[in-house]
C-alpha cells in the first residue's frame, strides 16, 4: 500500500469514528457538576459560653451617652450600651444560665479595639460570630440559609442575627408570630403587605415562621412538596371542581400554582386584577387559569376552530411541533451514526482489500 493511500484511509477512519462518537453523545447525557459548598460566614466550631457577668472596664466608655466612633466609610457608630438593655433582655437577669457580661461575648482581649472594619455592614456581619457558640443549631441553619447565600453572592444587606433579634436588647419572639412577621416585613415589604391582605391574617397565631424556617428561610417541610405544608392546616378542602380536577394523584398542579400564582406582567387579563407580586395574598386570579388553559382562552375569544388542549395544558399544535422537532433530532442523529459507521466500515474494508492484493502480488 502506498503512503498516499495509507493517509487517505487513516483520514476516512478518523472521520468515521468522529461521526460515531458525535452521534452517540446524546445517548449519554452528562449531568452538570454542582459547585462545592461554601464554608459559610461563621466558624461553627465555636464553643458555648459560660456566663460570668464580667463587664471588665467596658462600661467606662460604653456607659457614656452620645459616645460615638466614626468608621472609615463615614458612618457614625453609637457606642452607648445602656446596662438596662442587657439586664432586661433574654441574656439578662431572666437568663437561667446567668447574666451575660461584656467579656463573655466580646472576649477579654477586645480592648484595645484594633483592626476596625471598613464600614458599618462589615462590622455587623463580623459581630454576629459572637452568637454562634451558644446558638449553634440556629447558626447551622443560618449557614445553609437563603440570607447567607445572598451575602456570599455579594448582597451584604441580607439579614444576619442582630438584624432580626437586636444586639444587646434581644427579646424572645418564638410565641409572637405577628412580631415575627413585622420583623420580616422590615425587608420583605411587598410580601408582608400582601400577607396582611390575605385570609391568613385572620387565623390567629399564623405568621411567616409558621410556614418558613426563620433561620434557613426554607419551607418547614421535609418532603419538598408545598402541598404537604398546606394540608397541615387545610385538611378538608372544599369539594369543588377545581380541587377534584387538579389535586389528584396524577396531577402536576399544586396549591401554590393557583393560590400563589405570580407572573412578571402587570397587564390585566379578562376580569382579573393585577396579580400579587409574591402570591402571599392567596387570592386566585383569572390569569392563574388562563396561563395553563390557553386553549380555553382562545375558544372564548373566537368561538371558532377551538384549540385542543393536552392534559398538561399544551395545545395540539404545540404538541405536534414538539413531536416533529423530536423526530428531526432523532433523524439527524441516525444519519450521523449511519454515515460514521459507513465511512469507518469502508476504510476498514479498503484496508483489508489492499492487504490481500499486496499478499497476492508478493506470491
Amino acid at each position: 500500500m502506498t503512503q498516499h493511500k495509507r493517509q487517505w484511509i487513516i483520514t476516512f477512519l478518523g472521520m468515521g469514528l468522529t461521526l460515531i462518537i458525535a452521534g452517540m453523545l446524546p445517548l449519554f447525557p452528562i449531568s452538570a457538576q454542582e459547585p462545592p459548598p461554601s464554608d459559610g460566614l461563621y466558624d461553627l466550631s465555636a464553643t458555648e459560653i459560660t456566663p460570668t457577668g464580667d463587664n471588665s472596664y467596658c462600661a467606662v466608655c460604653h456607659n457614656q451617652e452620645f459616645r460615638t466612633l466614626t468608621l472609615p466609610d463615614g458612618f457614625i457608630l453609637n457606642l452607648y450600651v445602656p446596662p438596662s438593655a442587657i439586664a432586661s433582655s433574654v441574656h439578662g437577669t431572666s437568663n437561667e444560665k446567668g447574666l451575660l457580661g461584656c467579656v463573655d461575648c466580646h472576649g477579654a482581649d477586645a480592648f484595645p479595639h484594633d483592626n476596625l472594619p471598613a464600614d458599618r455592614r462589615e462590622y455587623t456581619i463580623q459581630a454576629n460570630q459572637t452568637c454562634v457558640g451558644c446558638h449553634n443549631d440556629q447558626a447551622t441553619e443560618l449557614q445553609n440559609g437563603l440570607h447567607e447565600r445572598a451575602i456570599l453572592d455579594g448582597n451584604t444587606s441580607a439579614a444576619v442575627c442582630t438584624d432580626c433579634h437586636g444586639a444587646h436588647d434581644v427579646q424572645t419572639v418564638a410565641r409572637q408570630p405577628q412580631l415575627i412577621a413585622g420583623v420580616c416585613g422590615d425587608c420583605h415589604e411587598t410580601t408582608y403587605t400582601e400577607w396582611r391582605q390575605s385570609p391568613h391574617i385572620e387565623v390567629g397565631e399564623l405568621g411567616c415562621a409558621s410556614c418558613h424556617s426563620p433561620h434557613a428561610q426554607t419551607l418547614r417541610i421535609a418532603s419538598g412538596e408545598s402541598n404537604d405544608l398546606c394540608v397541615n392546616c387545610h385538611k378538608a378542602m372544599p369539594d369543588v371542581w377545581a380541587h377534584t380536577q387538579h389535586i389528584a394523584e396524577t396531577s402536576e398542579v399544586g396549591c401554590v400554582d393557583c393560590h400563589m400564582y405570580t407572573h412578571d406582567s402587570t397587564d390585566t387579563q379578562f376580569i382579573a386584577d393585577v396579580p400579587a407580586t409574591t402570591g402571599h395574598r392567596m387570592t386566585i386570579e383569572t390569569i392563574a387559569c388562563t396561563s395553563c388553559h390557553e386553549g380555553l382562552e382562545q375558544t372564548i375569544s373566537t368561538d371558532t376552530n377551538p384549540v385542543i388542549e393536552s392534559p398538561h395544558g399544551e395545545t395540539e399544535s404545540t404538541v405536534e411541533s414538539s413531536s416533529a422537532s423530536s423526530d428531526t433530532v432523532s433523524l439527524l442523529q441516525g444519519l450521523i451514526l449511519g454515515l460514521g459507521f459507513g465511512i469507518t466500515g469502508a476504510a476498514v474494508f479498503i484496508t483489508r482489500g489492499n492487504k490481500k492484493v499486496e499478499g497476492v502480488s508478493h506470491e
